[in-house]
């Protein structure tokens, strides 16, 4: 999918996407003070039933358990919830974010739309590396 072509219909674009699983798992629970965090967690879970998804896990950094997770999610895709907390601010966001795709190598893992926020440059380049681009 051509990312540039997500600013025309951003839901059109991503409900096009096919899972071979109907289970599924939401990560990074919004569980803090921030109740627009919230608004977009549900958002997301109304989003992922309506594409027929089943989600049989989810999540905050607190909580995470990746056997719990495989056991639950056989072989479904991974989506992180989206919001504000990628980059290097919300540390707590980050670290599951990568311990996930760490845990899940060979998993599907779907980032939700974020808003991205660097304080140091140098930790861009760390994350891009992380991720593989």
């Amino acid at each position: 999918m051509d990312i540039s072509s997500l600013k025309d219909n951003p839901y059109q674009q991503f409900s096009s996407l096919r899972f071979a699983e109907k289970t599924c798992a939401l990560a990074i629970y919004p569980k803090h003070w921030n109740i627009s965090d919230v608004a977009i967690w549900l958002g997301t879970l109304k989003f992922l039933r309506s594409l027929g998804l089943i989600i049989n896990y989810q999540c905050d950094h607190r909580t995470y358990n990746p056997k719990a997770l495989a056991r639950r999610i056989q072989k479904g895709p991974i989506f992180i919830t989206g919001g504000g907390n990628f980059g290097d601010v919300y540390h707590n966001e980050i670290r599951l974010r990568q311990q996930i795709m760490k845990d899940f190598p060979d998993r599907q893992i779907i980032q939700c739309s974020q808003s991205i926020w660097f304080k140091e440059e140098a930790n861009i380049s760390r994350i891009q590396t992380f991720i593989g681009k």
